[in-house]
C-alpha cells in the first residue's frame, strides 16, 4: 500500500473536526481521495524536490534586495516597493550544497528531468517484477524523455526547485498575506541590523492624497519581530515522520539581519556589533513558543549590496540545509502528475488561467480518465502553491495557473497610489470612495482590469474567489444605491477616530474573545467583519478598520458592536437603542455569539489553524477567561466572586451570552491540548541534562532519542523540545488529566519534583 508522502496531510487525520451526522460521508470522501492517489502511484512515482521560501518583515528594510542578491542579480537603489507579493522561482545546484542559485523562467525542463528519471526507475522496477511498462505514462514526450536519458547516460538528475515569495511590507497587504502563509515553507524573517529593538516603526497606508498613519500595528522593531513570529506560529503543523514516533515542528524560521555593511568601520568591529545585536534579539525573543518552536539556533547577517558577500553565501547554505530537513522534501508524486504539471506550466507562459473543462481535456491526454482524478491532482498542486483551484460551486470553473497573477489582480484593486495616477478621470471619484469608505465600485474594477483580457473575461469569478478568501464582501442593494455592485474591502478602512460606540449604558455586559499569547493576525478581524456583513446589514454609515456595527433585529432596534481592541482581544457588545426594550428578556446575545464563534472557528481552520482563543469577561479586577468551572458556577449561581475579585458579581446579565435554554450552551473555548505550547517550551528550558531520563519515563524509546540527537546536533534545547512534542503527539486520545499525570510522574521519577509540582490544568 502506497503511503501518504512525508509532510503531506493525512486525509483521515482531521475527521474528528466534523459533526457526527457527516462523519460517514467525510470518511468515505477522504478514503476515495486516498484511493485515487494510491492508484496513480501504482503506475510509477518520482521524488520531487521543491520548497517555498517566504521572505517577511517590516517595509523598507531590504527584503527585495535580499531576494535579488540570493538570485545572483545586481543590486539597484531604485527597486520599486513590493506591491503585494512577488513570486520568483530558482534552481539550486546540488553539487554546490545549494550555494549556486539560478532564476528559472519555466518548470518545463524540471518536469522533463523528473519524468525521465521516474520513468527509468519505474521501468527497471517493472522489469525486475517481470511486468510490462505502460507506455502511455510518457505519451507525447517519448522523444524528449529519450533525449534526456541519452544525454545523461541513463542517469537524469532532478534539480532542487525553490520558490521565493517576497511579501510586501505595507500594512494594506497584511490581510492578503495570511492567505498565502503555509506550514509547507521555510521563512526568512528579515530586519535591519542598524536599528535597535525599541526603535519606533512608523507604518503608513497608501491613500488617495498621500501616506496616512496606521495605529493598529506593531510600534517598534522588536514588536515587528514578534508580530511575524506570531503570524507564522498560527500555521504550525506537527508532522509525523515515517520513522515510528518521530515528529517535525513546521515551519522553520531563519532570522536575517540586513545592512551589515553599515555596522562599524572595520570588519572586526562589525563582527563584534553583529554578535551583540543577535544576543540582544535572542534575549528579547527567548521563552516564547512562537520563537522557541520555529527559529533556527543560528542567525545570518548580510550585505545586500555585495553579490560576493560571505553572509549571503552562508544564508544560501542555511536555506539549503533547512529545506532538505523538511518532511515534505523529496516526497513521492505519481509520474502522471509530473507529466500534467509540465503541460500546464508550458501553457502558463501564454495563459494565466484555464477553464476546468480545458484542464479535463488536457488530463485525458495523459491518462486522467475520470474527472475525480483531475480534481484530486488540482487540489494536490493547489496545496503545494503551484496553482490556485477551489473545488466549490461558483468558483470551480477556472484553474489559475500562475498564483502571481491572482495576487497582482487583487493588489491592483487595493493599491491606490500606483493605479490612481494612471486612471481615467471618470473613475477617480471611485478611488476616493475606496480610500475614504473602503467601498469598491464595480466600475472601478472594470477600469483597472480592462487592459488584461483574461482579467476582464474572468472578472466575476475572480471577485467570487476574493469573496471566498473573505477579502471583500458584496454590499446589499440598499447600500449600493444604484445598479452597479459595490464591495466592502475592510483592509483599506481607516482606524476609528472615536473609541465610544452606540452601546454605552447597556444591561448586557460586553463579552471578549481573548487569543492565546495576546496575539491575533490582522486579517482575522477583517474577515470576521466580512462574515458579519453577510449575516446583518451595517448600522454605521462610516465603517472603520477596527470597528463595525450591525443591525441584528430591526423590530426592537438591537445592534451588535464588534471592536478590535488590540493585544489579541475582540470586544463584542449587543444591546437595543430603544430605551423601553429589556434586552435581558431575549436571547439576541446568545444568537450573536453562536454565529460569531461558528464563523471564527471556520476562519481559524481555513487561515490560522494553530490559533487558539477563549471567551471571557472584564470584571472589576480585570479580564477573566471563562473556564468550564467558572461557566458552570455562573450558570448555576445568582452571583460569583472569581479569584482576585473584591466584589460579588451578579450573574444574570452575563448568562445572556451563555445560555439559550436549559439544554443549549455556548462553549467557553476551543478545546486545547495539554501541555500547552508555552508550558512545553518552559519545560524544555528547565529540564536540563535529565531530559533523557525524563524521556525514558515518558515512554520515548532509545532509537527515537538517538534520532533527535542526529536531527538537532549542537542544539540541546531543540532535542528536548522536540522530544516533548513527540511524546504529546503520541498520547493520542488520552485526556488532559492523563497527560498531566504521566508527565508529572515522569518528572518526579527523574528527581525534578520542582517541575512536577508546578504542573496544573487550565
Amino acid at each position: 500500500m502506497t503511503e501518504v508522502p512525508d509532510g503531506r496531510i493525512d486525509p483521515l487525520r482531521n475527521i474528528t473536526d466534523f459533526g457526527g451526522e457527516d462523519l460517514d460521508i467525510v470518511i468515505a470522501e477522504e478514503i476515495a481521495s486516498l484511493d485515487i492517489y494510491q492508484a496513480a502511484c501504482a503506475e510509477g512515482t518520482q521524488r520531487v524536490y521543491r520548497a517555498n521560501v517566504i521572505v517577511v518583515g517590516q517595509g523598507g528594510i531590504g527584503k527585495t534586495h535580499l531576494c535579488r542578491n540570493l538570485l545572483g542579480e545586481e543590486f539597484t537603489e531604485d527597486d520599486p516597493v513590493t506591491n503585494g507579493i512577488e513570486v520568483s522561482g530558482c534552481i539550486l545546484e546540488k553539487h554546490t550544497a545549494g550555494r549556486s542559485w539560478q532564476r528559472k523562467e519555466s518548470s518545463a525542463n524540471y518536469c522533463i528531468e523528473a519524468l525521465a528519471r521516474g520513468f527509468k526507475e519505474y521501468r527497471e522496477t517493472r522489469k525486475t517484477n517481470k511486468t510490462t511498462v505502460r507506455k502511455n505514462i510518457i505519451d507525447g514526450d517519448e522523444v524528449t524523455v529519450k533525449q534526456v536519458l541519452e544525454k545523461s547516460q541513463g542517469q537524469p538528475d532532478v534539480p532542487d526547485l525553490l520558490t521565493l515569495w517576497d511579501f510586501g511590507g505595507q500594512y494594506v497587504f497584511y490581510t492578503t498575506h495570511q492567505t498565502f502563509l503555509t506550514w509547507r515553507a521555510v521563512y526568512l524573517l528579515v530586519f535591519d541590523l542598524t536599528k535597535e529593538l525599541n526603535d519606533p516603526v512608523y507604518v503608513e497606508r497608501v491613500g488617495r492624497t498621500g501616506p496616512k498613519p496606521v495605529d493598529s500595528v506593531p510600534d517598534t522593531v522588536g514588536d515587528f519581530l514578534k508580530f511575524w513570529q506570531n503570524s507564522i506560529h498560527t500555521h504550525t503543523e506537527i508532522v509525523k515522520r515515517k520513522d515510528p514516533g518521530l515528529v517535525d515542528i513546521c515551519p522553520r524560521i531563519l532570522l536575517v539581519g540586513t545592512h551589515r555593511d553599515q555596522l562599524g568601520k572595520t570588519e572586526e568591529e562589525r563582527v563584534k556589533l553583529t554578535k551583540e545585536k543577535f544576543r540582544k534579539i535572542q534575549e528579547f525573543l527567548d521563552g516564547r513558543p512562537a520563537h522557541d518552536m520555529h527559529v533556527q539556533p543560528y542567525f545570518y547577517a548580510v550585505n545586500n549590496c555585495d553579490q560576493q558577500d560571505a553572509g549571503i553565501k552562508e544564508l544560501k547554505g542555511g536555506i539549503w540545509e533547512t529545506i532538505h530537513a523538511q518532511p515534505h522534501w523529496g516526497e513521492e508524486q505519481p509520474l502522471r502528475y509530473v507529466h500534467l504539471e509540465k503541460r500546464l506550466k508550458e501553457m502558463s507562459t501564454s495563459r494565466k488561467c484555464l477553464s476546468l473543462e480545458d484542464v479535463f481535456q488536457e488530463g485525458k491526454r495523459y491518462g486522467f480518465d475520470v474527472a475525480e482524478k483531475v480534481l484530486f491532482f488540482l487540489g494536490f498542486y493547489s496545496e503545494l502553491g503551484e496553482l490556485v483551484f477551489l473545488n466549490e460551486v461558483g468558483i470551480s470553473e477556472i484553474v489559475i495557473l500562475d498564483p502571481q497573477w491572482l495576487i497582482d489582480a487583487f493588489a491592483s484593486l487595493i493599491t491606490v497610489e500606483k493605479y490612481h495616477k494612471v486612471s481615467k478621470p471618470e473613475v477617480r471619484g471611485y478611488w476616493k470612495m475606496l480610500d475614504d469608505r473602503g467601498e469598491l465600485d464595480e466600475r472601478l474594477i472594470d477600469s483597472v482590469w480592462e487592459q488584461d483580457a483574461e482579467l476582464k473575461d474572468n472578472n466575476h469569478i475572480l471577485l467570487r474567489i476574493c469573496q471566498r478568501f473573505d477579502l471583500l464582501v458584496e454590499l446589499p442593494e440598499e447600500q449600493a444605491k444604484d445598479k452597479w455592485k459595490k464591495y466592502l474591502v475592510p483592509c483599506v478602512l481607516k482606524n476609528q477616530p472615536i473609541p465610544d460606540g452606540y452601546l454605552k449604558m447597556q444591561k448586557i455586559p460586553p463579552l471578549y474573545l481573548m487569543f492565546d499569547g495576546g496575539f491575533c493576525p490582522p486579517g482575522l478581524f477583517h474577515r470576521l467583519v466580512v462574515c458579519c456583513y453577510r449575516k446583518w446589514s451595517s448600522h454605521d454609515q462610516n465603517p472603520y478598520c477596527d470597528y463595525a456595527c450591525f443591525k441584528v433585529d430591526r423590530s426592537i432596534h438591537t445592534i451588535l458592536e464588534l471592536c478590535n481592541e488590540g493585544d489579541g482581544t475582540f470586544k463584542i457588545m449587543v444591546g437595543s437603542l430603544k430605551g423601553s426594550v429589556n434586552v435581558l428578556d431575549g436571547d439576541s446575545a446568545f444568537q450573536v455569539l453562536s454565529y460569531i464563534m461558528q464563523e471564527l472557528d471556520r476562519l481559524i481552520g481555513a487561515y490560522f489553524p494553530y490559533l487558539k482563543y477563549n471567551i471571557g469577561f472584564r470584571f472589576p479586577h480585570g479580564p477573566e477567561k471563562l473556564t468550564e468551572d467558572l461557566k458552570t458556577e455562573m450558570l448555576e449561581s445568582d452571583d460569583v466572586c472569581p479569584p482576585g475579585c473584591r466584589e460579588v458579581i451578579e450573574t444574570a446579565p452575563y448568562r445572556k451570552w451563555l445560555r439559550k435554554n436549559e439544554n443549549t450552551f455556548c462553549p467557553s473555548a476551543r478545546i486545547a491540548v495539554y501541555p500547552p505550547d508555552d508550558l512545553m517550551c518552559d519545560l524544555a528550558r528547565n529540564i536540563g541534562f535529565e531530559w533523557e531520563e525524563v524521556a525514558a519515563y515518558l515512554g520515548v524509546e532509545r532509537p527515537q532519542i538517538d534520532h533527535l540527537k542526529i536531527n538537532f546536533p549542537s542544539d540541546a534545547l531543540g532535542q528536548i523540545r522536540n522530544m516533548l512534542f513527540q511524546w504529546r503527539e503520541g498520547m493520542g486520545a488520552c485526556s488532559n488529566e492523563e497527560r498531566r499525570d504521566k508527565l508529572k510522574k515522569a518528572l518526579a521519577r527523574a528527581r525534578r519534583n520542582d517541575l512536577a509540582d508546578s504542573l496544573k490544568l487550565g
